[in-house]
């Protein structure tokens, strides 16, 4: 019968074997630590508000999970995790949780998400039902997002084509920075469109009353624009009210403002938005430098839409808004002012 014998390693070979081990651990092993949290998506929710219980869920049903198409990454399918800032005892902590993580994207859902994520350095993060993101963005390449209201561009065409009638557009802006960004994008869309724009400026919402009474003997609609300076819950009543009794339609960009007594709105399309945001944190999963290399910081995107109408209120002012050609339009059974 044969016997095997072990042929004994000189001890130079064994240390040199272990020495080879010991490396390619050293150089595998952070590697693939790094790759599961790059394969992480983090959802930051700011509260449990309905609207952003309803985005979150649109957005988790829509994302697409599967491995990434190239590269290490392929070796895992891509997680989600969900974290809402209200409910967190220390947010710093959570900042910090979240840092360590390293996610390849970051989804954040609401103003103080966006404010929290925005402190993380080299993280790509997509922003949703933020209002004014670009105060919080400033000069990132790698952050991106949905808008919470279409532009005055996209919002006067569809009030044009819906009311056709109205020719004289009045709108009160305040005089900040975010003010005459809107001044000056309502200004040119009105003017390519063909439509006679008649803008006040205040300086404190305690002007709104004086100026209002002035303006409206001049318009034929009275349009709102998300200005922080104009439209509180003090002057929001006097808009409407005012606007009301003579007779003129209010022209809004959200729809809880037709709850109020606005006439139209052209509103975000949520269903619509959460399935684009969810396609933008898969897209910087998989190529998070895109951004910077296309030249867009800031980039944020005009959201998807639809007309709605306060069909109690077009009715009391007799109006007919022409809608066959806008198949985005709809009824909403609104209440009077």
């Amino acid at each position: 019968m044969t016997q095997h014998r072990s042929i004994p390693r000189p001890a130079w070979l064994r240390r040199w074997l272990a020495f080879a081990v010991v490396l390619c651990c050293g150089f595998f092993w952070p590697a693939a630590s790094s790759l599961a949290s790059g394969n992480d998506i983090v959802i930051l929710q700011a509260a449990r508000f309905p609207i952003y219980e309803r985005i979150v869920a649109s957005v988790i049903n829509h994302l697409d999970l599967s491995p990434l198409p190239s590269g290490l990454k392929t070796i895992a399918p891509l997680q989600v995790r969900r974290f809402v800032l209200d409910e967190a005892k220390n947010p710093r902590s959570l900042r910090q949780d979240i840092e360590a993580m390293r996610p390849g994207v970051l989804i954040a859902v609401g103003t103080s998400s966006l404010e929290l994520a925005a402190t993380i350095a080299d993280l790509p993060i997509v922003h949703l039902l933020v209002p004014y993101p670009e105060d919080l963005v400033k000069a990132r390449t790698d952050i991106t997002g949905i808008g919470l209201a279409a532009s005055p561009a996209t919002q006067l065409s569809l009030y044009r084509q819906a009311l056709p009638v109205a020719r004289r557009y009045g709108l009160l802006l305040g005089r900040d920075e975010h003010s005459d960004r809107l001044a000056a994008a309502a200004t040119a869309a009105a003017s390519e469109q063909g439509i006679e724009l008649i803008i006040q400026r205040v300086e404190l919402s305690r002007e709104v009353p004086e100026t209002l009474e002035r303006l409206l003997p001049a318009i034929d609609a009275l349009w709102l624009l998300p200005d922080r300076q104009v439209l509180t819950p003090q002057t929001l009543d006097v808009l409407l009210l005012a606007s009301y009794e003579q007779r003129l339609p209010v022209l809004a960009f959200s729809e809880k403002y037709l709850a109020q007594g606005a006439a139209l709105a052209v509103t975000p399309d949520f269903e619509a938005m959460a399935r684009r945001g969810a396609e933008l944190a898969r897209l910087l999963v998989a190529a998070p430098w895109r951004l910077a290399r296309e030249g867009k910081p800031p980039f944020v995107e005009e959201p998807p839409v639809r007309l709605e109408i306060n069909q109690k209120v077009a009715d009391k002012l007799q109006l007919r808004p022409a809608t066959e050609d806008l198949p985005a339009a709809r009824g909403n059974d609104g209440r009077e002012p």
